[in-house]
């Protein structure tokens, strides 16, 4: 069975996927790519919460809301897949295996907030630098690509930001 959940969308350099506060419409698959989450800290300032790699689902933060809390921009040209949380919804509960895959991606989004929590409050910033790296090379590799040569795509400004380095 085939089912048609989205859309695929070229967003350009800089082109959000959402605002914080709008209403959750979609959940966005990245195809191609590198996305940034953010928020922006009482004090006007960007705060970097995550960089989105092609496999990623980006929106997760939404669903106990309905709205975004966040910010996600593409840093580069990224081919992006919307998927209609509604149908999503639904189709989770009709489906056992797609409600496990989307439950096993809420996990791994937890996880590696926990982790970054973790290195934040442990680490020096050359630790945090590496670690960050790191956990880039084995995302890269999870996804078939190599784990020791690959083009960052963010800028050293965003990534001591997300790092705290």
């Amino acid at each position: 069975m085939i089912i048609s959940l989205s859309g695929r969308s070229l967003f350009r350099k800089a082109r959000p996927l959402f605002k914080a506060g709008d209403e959750l419409k979609s959940l966005y698959a990245i195809r191609s790519g590198t996305i940034k989450s953010y928020t922006i800290t009482e004090q006007g300032d960007e705060q970097i919460t995550g960089f989105h790699l092609a496999g990623d689902l980006v929106g997760f933060d939404a669903i106990g809301s309905g709205h975004h809390p966040s910010f996600a921009q593409a840093l580069e040209t990224s081919m992006v897949c919307e998927i209609p949380f509604e149908t999503l919804d639904d189709l989770s509960g009709k489906m056992p295996n797609l409600r496990q895959q989307m439950m096993r991606l809420m996990s791994g989004e937890i996880k590696g907030d926990q982790d970054m929590i973790l290195l934040l409050s442990k680490k020096n910033a050359e630790e945090r630098l590496a670690a960050f790296i790191y956990n880039l090379s084995r995302r890269f590799a999870q996804r078939g690509f190599s784990p020791r040569e690959f083009r960052l795509t963010m800028t050293r400004g965003d990534i001591g930001n997300l790092s705290g380095a």
